[in-house]
């Protein structure tokens, strides 16, 4: 046809492109419906077509090939499109010159009989004069990389099996098989790619840059990394060739494909995402193809003990950070809860996936092997996955915010995926953390089993803060501090201090002390206070914890006086607290007089040793709150060696004031509790406080 007037340069959309299978003549059509009529007709603004205007419309037809059928040959392409409702020669004759077919009649057919010219045209006047557009096919390697959302631990699931997204804009290379560098290119909107004109029964390696990777969730930016899921046929190489190192560079000197992966331990980079490929050989019918060459990532997944960087735990706090969609989260794996027992993850939260490897076989990771799988050494030290964190790598949980959403709000830190997916490798209940029985019913206290992750540090003043609503931190020991020597600055968990973190979870830690519930070396001792809640923190919940060796106090609450939730203590060991200060409570309530704090319910812990009181109010400062069935024993008797010990403040239970202007009139209540070996007394209630009910203690 001559110069349209408007044209539609675009494939038609999914379910109107016409797909012809086989090789030679095959015929079969592909309609235009009126379903999208207006979209062919759309230029940018609807557009009707007047008299003597025309309308071009670019059709897709899909050639497809039973496998091992492609033809070696070259192939025409001789498809037509008409308003015939029966196969004919590709075109009809119409009225007048310059009539249009209207889109809606439009019809395409493979007419091919693999020749080299069209069946003559029947149109009356001006015409065009097509020529059949030649098809070569050659041997090729191709692919996707996709984002598998949803992948919650374990072994990594193929693009069908997860349902994953493929992902743009990723550098591919070719490597043949000496390794050395043969090509590039890069996936294309979906995700997918391809290298041609390659050499049957030949073996290549495909690499793709896991660090070009990008998330389909809103929100994704630059800078943002994946872990490698899943490899062509290989459902267990979490975290790529070496886990715990980063993705090397792009190959833009024609490198090979070795140097790329130094052997030397400690290097910190590697080719992370390849791939063996051994085309096959061509059959009598025709030339083959290795498709399907996919990998598969996922930003959630923690696969090494570094500070920072792809595959760490910092990583995976600034992934969650900056995207969205938590609430449309199912991560397919699991956890274990205090029990031991196995709990699906969490729908419409987004929970760590830890899978840092003991240098043994287990579903997602392959075992060690100094020849075969040098990259997957064990990550452990006594069966504990040990991440030191540094000045420049603290973790803050602290959402991007628009005018719709807090990306962060619904993070889950949950160290147990690591016991599920890896193993208990650090058996046993923690020390400190036995099980007991508390209050005057006998409540039954469950011990604390030993974490398999453990996170400290010598050079932050907070090493995790909590900056977002609904947050939960499980199943790690957490400790250590910058060194300050005051003993008043430094927080191990800091809770609401800038931002609202209502809702938060905390459980299953062991908040100042190692993995096993000791006290730790000196280098990383544990920070002044354990948990810090501070004036946004709302109201949330602390349970079946071991809090102990703080600098000063244990568990700080200072959350704010108009907060209207209730903060839950519940079923915590509390041990040795003030270690270096001889006012460091176990418990304590509005000591920061100027913010004080909301109501709570204390039930079910234990407090021992503690160097001032087991369990402080700041008169004037507090919120009605509920104290039951605990066991406060040797408050004021830290008892261990090195411990600064006083006797000033050692009660059970105590209320007291520094200035003695203020007074105190919420309605608290004290019952069930036991209360022995005091320094001081057992319970004091100081001047200025009133309406505090005791009662069965």
């Amino acid at each position: 046809m001559s110069s349209p007037d408007f044209t539609v340069p675009t494939a038609l959309a999914t379910g109107n492109t016409a797909n012809f299978t086989g090789q030679g003549t095959a015929n079969g059509a592909g309609t235009v419906t009126d379903a999208n009529k207006a979209a062919l007709l759309n230029t940018g603004t609807a557009q009707a077509l007047s008299p003597g205007q025309r309308l071009l419309v670019t059709y897709t037809v899909r050639l497809t090939f039973p496998a091992s059928s492609v033809p070696t040959a070259t192939q025409y392409n001789t498809a037509y499109a008409s308003n015939s409702t029966s196969t004919n020669p590709g075109s009809r004759q119409l009225a007048a010159n310059g009539v249009i077919l209207p889109p809606d009649d439009l019809t395409a057919y493979d007419a091919s009989t693999n020749g080299t010219t069209y069946a003559p045209s029947r149109e009356v006047g001006p015409v065009d004069s097509p020529v059949p557009t030649p098809v070569n096919f050659t041997p090729s390697l191709s692919g996707t990389v996709f984002e598998d959302v949803n992948y919650g631990g374990g072994a990594g699931r193929t693009l069908a099996a997860s349902g994953g997204v493929g992902r743009p804009g990723v550098r591919m290379e070719l490597y043949d098989a000496t390794g050395a560098y043969l090509a590039t290119t890069t996936t294309d909107a979906n995700g997918n790619y391809s290298f041609t004109n390659l050499t049957v029964s030949t073996s290549y390696t495909v690499r793709a840059l896991s660090n070009q990777v990008t998330s389909s969730r809103f929100g994704s930016v630059a800078g943002l990394l994946a872990v490698q899921t899943y490899r062509y046929n290989d459902a267990n190489r979490v975290g790529g060739e070496y886990p715990a190192r980063a993705e090397a560079a792009a190959n833009t000197t024609s490198a090979s494909l070795a140097s790329l992966t130094p052997t030397a331990a400690g290097s910190p980079t590697a080719a992370e995402s390849i791939v063996s490929v051994t085309l096959p050989v061509a059959s009598s019918t025709g030339v083959t193809a290795s498709t399907g060459i996919d990998f598969g990532y996922n930003f959630d997944t923690v696969v090494n003990t570094n500070a920072s960087g792809q595959g760490s735990v910092q990583q995976f706090i600034l992934n969650s950070n900056t995207l969205g969609g938590e609430s449309s989260l199912t991560q397919s794996g699991s956890r274990r809860d205090a029990a031991g027992a196995t709990q699906a993850l969490p729908a419409g939260q987004e929970s760590s996936i830890f899978m840092i490897s003991d240098g043994r076989a287990h579903a997602g990771l392959t075992a060690y092997d100094a020849t075969t799988n040098p990259g997957t050494i064990s990550q452990l030290t006594n069966g504990v996955a040990l991440i030191t964190l540094t000045a420049t790598t603290p973790l803050s949980i602290a959402g991007t915010s628009t005018a719709t959403a807090v990306y962060a709000a619904g993070t889950v830190l949950d160290g147990t995926t690591q016991t599920f997916n890896v193993g208990d490798t650090n058996t046993g209940t923690a020390t400190n953390a036995t099980a007991t029985r508390v209050g005057t019913d006998g409540v039954t206290l469950a011990a604390i089993q030993r974490p398999e992750v453990e996170i400290q540090t010598s050079a932050l003043t907070t090493l995790l803060d909590i900056e977002a609503a609904n947050t939960t931190v499980r199943g790690l020991a957490l400790h250590g501090s910058n060194g300050d020597t005051d003993y008043t600055n430094s927080q191990t968990i800091l809770v609401g201090n800038t931002a609202s973190a209502d809702g938060y979870l905390l459980e299953n830690l062991l908040v100042g002390t190692t993995a096993t519930g000791t006290r730790p070396t000196t280098a990383t001792q544990t920070s002044d206070y354990g948990i810090s809640l501070l004036g946004q923190a709302g109201a949330g919940t602390v349970q079946n914890s071991l809090i102990g060796y703080t600098n000063n106090g244990g568990l700080r609450v200072n959350n704010g006086l108009a907060t209207t939730g209730t903060t839950q203590i519940l079923s915590n060991f509390f041990t040795k607290t003030g270690f270096l200060v001889a006012t460091g409570e176990g418990l304590s309530f509005g000591d920061i007089a100027a913010t004080g704090s909301g109501p709570a319910n204390v039930v079910g812990n234990s407090f021992t040793n503690t160097n001032a009181e087991g369990i402080g109010f700041e008169i004037g400062s507090t919120s009605a709150s509920t104290l039951t069935n605990n066991t406060i024993s040797n408050a004021g008797l830290v008892g261990d060696t090195g411990a600064t010990v006083s006797a000033l403040e050692g009660s059970g239970i105590a209320y007291i004031q520094r200035d003695g202007t203020k007074r105190g009139t919420q309605a608290d209540v004290l019952s069930k509790n036991v209360i022995t070996n005091s320094q001081n007394a057992g319970i004091v209630i100081g001047y200025g406080q009133q309406n505090i009910t005791i009662s069965q203690n």
